[in-house]
């Protein structure tokens, strides 16, 4: 009995070290060799679609996608290359979320870049943008559906800190979880903001202000702090 027992206990082990490590992504196009990129977008459920037709404007064409889930035939991304030579990843809307998904080890087989530019979708005319010069190792599909102008104020008030979403989707968002729900912090920007990599350095006190937070912190006093920072040149689009 004790043998049937301890076996158990090592298959469901087993299974659930399987269900934790990340899936690599199944890259479907072919390339003569791997493609070379200065700045490499990733734009998150949708929002690249929209960023490429309103400040690209420059894809000349469309050379594959990334999926996720075979049987539905759906993908997770399309795959895009710039007239400059710049690679946009523009993932869909169908996500799954909390899913943990190895982009680090799919991406370097194919694409060499230098820097990335991470975007995605608050609402029509807010954006949350940060570069960063390597890529995390995951990938952490979060959903920015809860982020609707109707329950703005609900995630705000319930958002608890000191609490981090691991991989890629931390870093860009600086999201927590709480009650299986996700909060984000969203850093707005108005439409017409031109988006460059320097120009992305006004962000950096925000980013640095909310990485320091920790459980003890006063969350009313960094909203406060974080509306400093909401001034012309931001929309109103800064949330905690």
């Amino acid at each position: 009995m004790e043998e049937v027992f301890e076996k158990k206990m090592s298959l469901d082990k087993e299974q659930e070290e399987k269900e934790e490590q990340p899936e690599i992504l199944e890259f479907n196009f072919d390339l003569k060799e791997k493609l070379q990129t200065e700045i490499l977008f990733v734009g998150l459920f949708g929002l690249g679609n929209l960023f490429i037709q309103s400040k690209i404007k420059k894809i000349s064409q469309k050379i594959g996608n990334i999926n996720f889930d075979r049987r539905k035939q759906r993908a997770l991304a399309d795959i895009y290359k710039t007239e400059k030579g710049q690679i946009a990843l523009l993932f869909n809307e169908e996500v799954p979320v909390n899913k943990d998904y190895n982009l680090s080890d799919s991406l370097k087989n194919y694409i060499e870049y230098q820097q990335i530019l991470i975007l995605d979708q608050f609402h029509e005319n807010h954006f949350d943008t940060r570069h960063k010069k390597e890529i995390s190792q995951n990938l952490r599909v979060v959903s920015s559906s809860l982020a609707k102008q109707s329950n703005q104020m609900e995630i705000a008030d319930q958002l608890e800190v000191g609490i981090p979403v691991k991989g890629l989707a931390a870093d860009l968002l600086m999201g927590c979880e709480y009650d299986q729900k996700l909060g984000q912090l969203y850093l707005g920007i108005v439409q017409e903001y031109e988006y460059n990599l320097e120009s992305l350095n006004v962000f950096n006190p925000i980013l640095k202000l909310y990485t320091q937070l920790d459980n003890k912190t006063d969350v009313q006093e960094v909203k406060k702090d974080i509306k400093k920072y909401n001034n012309q040149r931001f929309s109103t689009g800064i949330y905690i």
